[in-house]
């Protein structure tokens, strides 16, 4: 993990910890010293279909939300927290 093996600093000071808070676009992120672009947000709505379930991963192996996005939905996202 990045975050854990040192590479990631937040306003010059490096960051271990992955749970620690980020204030964008106030905080200057860096990876192996070069600085994350500040993209804009992209906020997809969705009429879910009957029987997709809104999660990452299913332990009974049904169709989640990103399984639709994965087929070609929607282009451009980014996998982040679904609910």
């Amino acid at each position: 993990m990045l975050i854990r093996a040192g590479r990631v600093t937040v306003n010059e000071r490096i960051v271990r910890d992955p749970e620690r808070p980020a204030r964008m676009p106030q905080d200057r992120i860096e990876v192996d010293g070069s600085p994350l672009d500040k993209q804009p947000a992209i906020y997809l709505i969705m009429n879910k279909p009957r029987g997709v379930v809104t999660t990452a991963s299913d332990e009974k192996r049904r169709e989640t939300v990103y399984d639709l996005l994965e087929a070609g939905v929607a282009v451009g996202w980014s996998r982040g927290t679904v609910g």
